[in-house]
């Protein structure tokens, strides 16, 4: 078999120029892509990232559904659980450190395929957000109004629940902010 020059000039190029996935260390990769960011496991399928002010103290959080952990993979995990996600919100900031409601707390704004949920406390704001996925089926108008029906309940929810959530905002959730109002953030 004869090997042409063409053959071993691209075995050189591959060889030589190709960069290699098994030697890559840590500060190539961050060259590469950027520092790495601490993520926090909160709960059983929630990960939570923060934001720090210049002296250390968290001014902003975000929390998004788990997809892997420790060897285990949660698949279809898209959105938080409402149960979960509730329970968390409630441990990282208590209903009694929120501070009262604010004007236009519980207000949703939908755009296009998205939907934000924002509530606005006295120390913190904490938005909802998540998608809207139609179905083109002959469902859709009574899930249309089923939604209707559960935001007019939502309104007596929250007298029953004050400083709560109510049940169909945390459902179809995929990211929480919370931000600290008398906070500012570190660009660092």
């Amino acid at each position: 078999m004869k090997i042409s020059r063409l053959h071993i000039f691209i075995f050189c190029v591959l060889v030589f120029c190709t960069p290699s996935a098994f030697g890559q260390t840590e500060q190539e990769i961050e060259k590469k892509y950027g520092k790495a960011i601490k993520v926090y496991s909160v709960d059983d399928t929630i990960w939570m990232s923060a934001r720090y002010t210049s002296n250390g103290q968290v001014c902003e959080m975000t929390l998004y559904p788990k997809r892997v952990s420790d060897g285990t993979v949660y698949l279809g995990y898209s959105q938080l659980l409402p149960w979960e996600l509730k329970r968390t919100i409630d441990r990282i900031i208590p209903p009694s450190e929120r501070g009262q409601e604010g004007l236009f707390s519980g207000l949703t704004l939908g755009m296009g395929a998205s939907i934000s949920t924002g509530y606005n406390f006295e120390n913190v704001m904490i938005a909802f957000r998540g998608s809207i996925h139609i179905k083109k089926d002959s469902n859709q108008a009574k899930e249309v109004a089923d939604n209707e029906n559960n935001k007019m309940n939502a309104k007596e929810a929250e007298k029953q629940n004050p400083n709560g959530f109510p049940d169909s905002v945390l459902h179809n959730v995929e990211i929480v902010s919370i931000t600290w109002k008398n906070r500012t953030c570190s660009d660092n």
